[in-house]
């Protein structure tokens, strides 16, 4: 499956790690996602090779997403009836529940998960590159109620492997991977990223459990707005204009400018403006960047640095150059 950690996760990856993650690290993390996980041991064999512990997890109001990479290992898990979703970028995972029932995560053959976290499982896994998510379980049933227009569905009772190969779901499982760059900087808009993440999730589930789901879902105007906000967190140091979004979204400006007031009370340029001042804050505070402070302002758009100074401290309550020195923790929020 030729996918890639989207920059809006990676970039959020990347912000200091440099000493190997430990134990009790990696325990913490994949409990975001997975409330069951109780222990892992290293599965690393002479013959594999390993791509490092590199992972990072956010906790929603009523999801937790788990992403990144790491090396092979066996995990173990107790009931927690959280379910989740597991979609491969590299590697393969095999999760055995302790009915027998086995589902594969594979990269290579497109095949992801849909797991229910209802018994004991037991995961053996080569180096793997993944997204895993976990939800509350009566919001995920809400939001493919809402999605499906049928109030009489019913979560999954059984795990289940999901082929990301056919038309359809492939399809929705990039546009997928694409939008999540419209999430733009995690934790600045929580409730708006949850709700486009677990919409998004609630495609993949339904298409797989044998809905088809309507051109017109697939085309609702959030949809668009995702692919706006995804367009925009892409290209953050380009001058962007509201008539080139015209052309992006494919509706009208003021239809865009209301779709945006609907989601985020903000036009789409103070958006586009609040994601340039956020994405700058997560690189001066990184240990790891050793840029100016005015070069990294105009990787993130700003092309008067005055007037980038002004909204910085504006924003953050303290000079870009200060935090640059002395990167202290900042809501972003």
């Amino acid at each position: 499956m030729k996918l890639k950690l989207p920059p809006a996760l990676s970039n959020h990856l990347g912000i200091d790690r440099k000493s190997p993650m430990t134990s009790d690290n990696l325990a913490q993390l994949f409990k975001t996602a997975f409330p069951g996980f109780q222990s892992m041991e290293s599965n690393l064999r002479r013959s594999q090779s390993t791509i490092g512990d590199k992972l990072s997890g956010i906790k929603f109001p009523d999801m937790g997403i788990l992403f990144g990479t790491h090396d092979p290992y066996h995990i173990f898990a107790d009931q927690s009836d959280v379910p989740n979703l597991i979609l491969p970028i590299k590697g393969l995972t095999e999760i055995i529940e302790s009915d027998g029932n086995m589902i594969r995560n594979s990269a290579r053959d497109s095949t992801g998960c849909y797991f229910t976290s209802k018994q004991f499982a037991y995961s053996k896994t080569g180096p793997v590159e993944a997204i895993a998510l976990g939800f509350k379980p009566e919001k995920l049933l809400e939001v493919l109620r809402s999605v499906a227009g049928n109030p009489s569905i019913s979560l999954p009772e059984h795990s289940f492997d999901i082929n990301f190969s056919r038309g359809k779901t492939r399809f929705i499982l990039e546009r997928f991977f694409y939008s999540l760059n419209a999430v733009g900087t995690l934790g600045a808009y929580n409730e708006v990223t949850q709700d486009m993440i677990m919409r998004h999730c609630a495609y993949i589930i339904l298409e797989n459990q044998g809905y088809n789901l309507s051109t017109k879902v697939l085309a609702h105007k959030s949809n668009v707005i995702d692919q706006v906000c995804a367009y925009m967190y892409e290209n953050l140091g380009e001058p962007l204009t509201l008539t080139g979004l015209e052309a992006v979204a494919g509706i009208s400006v003021r239809s865009l400018q209301i779709e945006f007031k609907k989601r985020f009370q903000l036009s789409p340029l103070c958006w586009l403006r609040e994601q340039r001042l956020l994405r700058a804050h997560q690189l001066l505070i990184s240990k790891n960047e050793e840029r100016p402070v005015s070069a990294i302002a105009k990787e993130c758009g700003f092309t008067h640095f005055g007037r980038f100074s002004v909204s910085f401290r504006k924003k953050f309550g303290v000079s870009a150059s200060t935090l640059k020195k002395n990167p202290i923790g900042v809501d972003v929020g």
